[in-house]
């Protein structure tokens, strides 16, 4: 018989202690729940809970305030329930087991199974592992983490002097447990605003580390008045631009951020100045959904405070497998491409090259071009856009009513590019709108361009929406229809793919105009056209001959099939779409009464936040 002492099934306890005590109180109550009485265990106070009331129950871990039970558990809690949860937690002996490991299974069993209403200040264990790699020994380091969530970065890195702070005073309370249960001080773990009491402002720090919360905008002064050299969008520039004055001589930075920050244009006189100052390492782009939360798109961005001429750019969305409810990040393999640089992933960028593509630094726009991979056939060439056509700003309109064209109006159909959308009634429109007043081609900024060719008519006034990009052809050397059919093009839609930031993925002018489209002799392209056309018209003459030969009956079965499978799913989603319909409606009812309509809501857009509700 072997002696081998065998492994506890620590997910097997959390799942225990889960399925008791999700008998007395809500789902998103249980991390709190669970941790407060394995840390009252582990101090040896646990029998004491046992003959007095549950309200009267603390947890003394030496900071400036004790956490009593309500703190972070928000159901009223019976004392026989209490009681009942205690009895089970000590059966266990934290002599044969680590609390520690237990909770640190509720978190991730949790984390995942709840979803937004409790993993909002957790992270994926394998980012934490991922930006603590990055950082490199932190050992006897002195490192600021504003943000701290539930303290996993001090987790990852127990022997460096951490000053954590969180703002949410539960899951401040939730983060001082688990450091306790894995045996870390939770002294330097503050409850405070970072915002507002930013440790570097009184000493500097080796390291700085931070997930800072996403979406939460600083655009207006009065919602951050906090001195700030820059113009900031959102809270991730505003603590990169501090965390700048907060490092030591030879200090390091890494924020995980959202997409925006790394082009958005409100942000670019700062990355101009972090760029031309040195101060950018590198950029990883991440895989997508990573959190179980939200989609949002992120990244990491690694500042220093010694100088770096060249940028180390890294595209790692690849680098995942598929989880349950979000993608698991492979941190050994992405760890592997950055160290040895593989070019497919990896590749460092001038100043020069960064100055080139305005300040973006979205990883994916310097690496692994699909444009490289292009076959041009004999007789034919690759032409930038900008070579063929020019965009086109018209004049204001004028009138206060107008046709108005909308990303939905464009042409959906292939071979059916030309339109003039008269057959669309006159709307009252913003004066701030632009006019279709020329021949133009129209394509959609957002998701796939969906090319139009719009035929102009003095007599009728059109503009277009914000997100319609108008451009005049030069006709000289390509021929419009030629053109459009080719935006439509499997090759064309890759290139569009990479070149396509934001959590709804979109094109900028500048990016469009780099595309590339294969170019024959003027005179082929309309052969080309005529080509491409009767193919088409080849496959209606196929839907003919089908009906003459007696398959209509067949060909209307599978329509009326197609048409009820889709009458299903809306029906399905009619719900769903009537309580976002609803809530829209109501936004904009609120925002018209309080006379918020011609607020700013995207200065690269040209939209008030009305014309942006309205769309």
């Amino acid at each position: 018989m072997s002696n081998a002492k065998e492994i506890p099934n620590y997910r097997s306890i959390a799942i225990h202690l889960i399925n008791t005590c999700r008998n007395f109180v809500d789902a998103y109550n249980l991390i709190g729940l669970i941790g407060f009485y394995l840390a009252l265990h582990k101090q040896g106070k646990l029998n004491e809970t046992l003959y007095y009331d549950v309200h009267r129950t603390f947890l003394d871990l030496g900071l400036p305030r004790p956490i009593f039970l309500h703190d972070i558990c928000r159901n009223e809690l019976s004392s026989q329930n209490a009681r009942y949860i205690v009895s089970e937690i000590l059966n266990i002996n934290p002599n044969e087991y680590s609390l520690a490991h237990i909770y640190e299974e509720v978190i991730s069993i949790l984390s995942n199974a709840i979803g937004r209403s409790n993993s909002e200040f957790t992270q994926p264990n394998e980012l934490t592992e991922l930006v603590s790699k990055l950082q490199g020994d932190t050992t006897g380091k002195r490192i600021y983490n504003p943000c701290a969530g539930i303290g996993s970065y001090q987790l990852a890195n127990p022997k460096a002097n951490f000053i954590s702070q969180e703002i949410n005073s539960e899951t401040w309370a939730i983060g001082c447990i688990r450091l306790f249960l894995n045996g870390i001080d939770p002294s330097a773990y503050y409850n405070e605003n970072s915002l507002e009491i930013w440790k570097g402002d009184t000493g500097l720090f080796d390291a700085i580390i931070s997930t800072p919360p996403f979406g939460i905008s600083l655009h207006r002064r009065d919602l951050y008045p906090f001195y700030s050299k820059f113009r900031h969008n959102g809270i991730e520039g505003f603590m990169i631009e501090k965390a700048l004055n907060s490092l030591k001589e030879n200090g390091t930075a890494l924020f995980v951020i959202s997409l925006n920050f790394l082009f958005n244009n409100i942000e670019l006189e700062f990355r101009k100045y972090m760029a031309h100052n040195g101060f950018i390492h590198s950029v990883i782009l991440l895989p997508s959904k990573l959190f179980s939360f939200t989609s949002i798109p992120v990244a990491i961005i690694k500042i220093t405070k010694q100088r770096n001429d060249r940028i180390l750019m890294t595209d790692g969305s690849s680098f995942y497998s598929k989880g349950k409810d979000r993608n698991i990040m492979d941190t050994n393999k992405l760890l592997s491409a950055i160290e040895n640089k593989l070019p497919k992933f990896v590749k460092e960028i001038s100043l020069d090259e960064l100055s080139e593509n305005e300040f973006n630094l979205n990883s994916s726009l310097y690496i692994n071009s699909p444009i490289d991979a292009i076959e041009v056939p004999e007789g034919y060439r690759l032409c930038k856009l900008k070579e063929l056509v020019s965009y086109h700003n018209g004049g204001r309109c004028k009138k206060e009513e107008a046709i108005f064209i909308k990303g939905q109006d464009l042409s959906n159909e292939k071979f059916d590019f030309i339109k003039t959308f008269q057959d669309l009634p006159s709307e009252k429109i913003s004066k701030s709108h632009s006019k279709l007043d020329k021949d133009l081609l129209l394509i959609l900024r957002i998701g796939n361009l969906k090319p139009t060719l719009f035929k102009y008519n003095e007599e009728v006034d059109v503009c277009c929406n914000p997100n319609i990009l108008s451009f005049e052809v030069n006709q000289e050397l390509v021929y419009p229809q030629y053109l459009a059919n080719e935006l439509s093009k499997e090759y064309v839609v890759k290139q569009v793919s990479a070149r396509s930031t934001g959590i709804m993925p979109s094109i900028s002018k500048k990016d469009f105009l780099e595309i590339e489209i294969l170019m024959p002799a003027l005179e082929k392209q309309g052969l080309e056209v005529q080509k491409a056309m009767f193919e088409n018209e080849k496959y209606n003459f196929s839907l003919a001959k089908a009906k003459e030969l007696g398959l209509e009956s067949l060909l209307e079965k599978q329509r009326i099939d197609f048409i009820e499978e889709i009458r299903i799913k809306k029906h399905s989603l009619r719900q769903y779409i009537g309580d976002i319909t609803s809530g829209v409606s109501g936004l904009i009812k609120y925002v018209d009464r309080n006379n918020l309509g011609n607020m700013i809501y995207s200065e690269v857009l040209n939209m008030t936040l009305s014309e942006h509700l309205k769309t």
